[in-house]
């Protein structure tokens, strides 16, 4: 179902009329997000034109998912896959600055700084890429609106995929909307930070610029980001790396109804068409790789 007040449109590579599209990059770097990564990837890798997922330590089977399910466009080389191992203190400059490697090899003028659990809209991928094709030289960053959603009840990966598919009762959307994934210049552009530095009171890890940061917000909601709505084991290890105790973080495992700007608003049950379209690949993808382990530790 689509999203309210965001007309579908199927995600295309060529514009029309209009100022040429500038080829566009994607980047994404994962710790153990199997449950959403499939779908993070699935909506945007046919409308860019290299997707870069750097992996960072995950043991959950993330790349092996994404390899697996995008073969065609790993020989193709639009899709880049790279596992560095776990970085020293959740030091995500390491990976960010592996990923720009890959695109400026890849001749892309923007990226789109995706995380592992926001996932586009069909439309919202082509609203982005229309807006890109407009920017001006000078503009570093653009963002655009998101949905933000919790869940504070399914612990798997597996039950989570499950719940995604068949229950309207565990997803909330959240009463604050950020403004992204951003769309970042390649030109210029340095990583900078640790993945806890926002939880520790410090600027949150992002792109630096070393030109003037010229920044511009496109109009409407492009994605949901799954982030404090993936499974609540996903949400207690981003706390460890955090250094944050779960039952000290207000966004683990409660729900706020009161007046404040966490709580969840209502049910959100239009999630991103992708999910409908690879939910069931995935799905058995995860449960294949449960009944593996179990037989090996039979």
């Amino acid at each position: 179902m689509a999203a309210s007040g965001v007309t579908i449109a199927s995600p295309s590579r060529s514009r029309g009329h209009g100022p040429p599209r500038k080829r566009v990059g994607v980047m994404t770097c994962v710790l153990n997000e199997v449950a959403c990564a499939a779908f993070v990837g699935g909506a945007v890798i046919d409308a860019v034109d290299c997707y870069v997922l750097i992996d960072t330590g995950s043991t959950d089977g993330t790349p092996d998912l994404i390899r697996e399910l995008y073969a065609d466009e790993c020989r193709s080389g639009r899709l880049i896959v790279e596992s560095i191992g776990r970085l020293p203190d959740y030091d995500m400059s390491i990976a960010r600055n592996r990923a720009l490697e890959h695109l400026r090899a890849a001749g892309v003028e923007y990226f789109i700084k995706l995380d592992g659990n926001t996932v586009f809209y069909d439309a919202g991928i082509q609203q982005t890429l229309d807006a890109i094709a407009d920017l001006p030289p000078e503009v570093t960053v653009m963002g655009s609106g998101t949905y933000e959603l919790y869940q504070h009840e399914i612990e798997d990966a597996a039950e989570w995929i499950a719940a995604l598919r068949d229950r309207r009762d565990v997803f909330w959307e959240m009463a604050f909307r950020p403004v992204a994934p951003l769309v970042h210049a390649v030109a210029g552009a340095r990583a900078f930070g640790k993945w806890g530095d926002e939880h520790a009171g410090k600027a949150p890890e992002g792109i630096w610029y070393s030109r003037p940061n010229v920044t511009r917000t496109a109009p409407g909601i492009v994605a949901a980001h799954y982030g404090w709505a993936r499974p609540l084991r996903a949400k207690r290890a981003k706390l460890a790396a955090w250094k944050c105790p779960p039952a000290e973080h207000p966004l683990f495992d409660g729900l706020h109804l009161g007046d404040d700007w966490r709580r969840p608003t209502q049910r959100f049950t239009h999630h991103p068409e992708i999910i409908a379209r690879w939910i069931d690949e995935v799905s058995e993808w995860l449960q294949s790789r449960q009944s593996a382990e179990q037989n090996d530790q039979g």
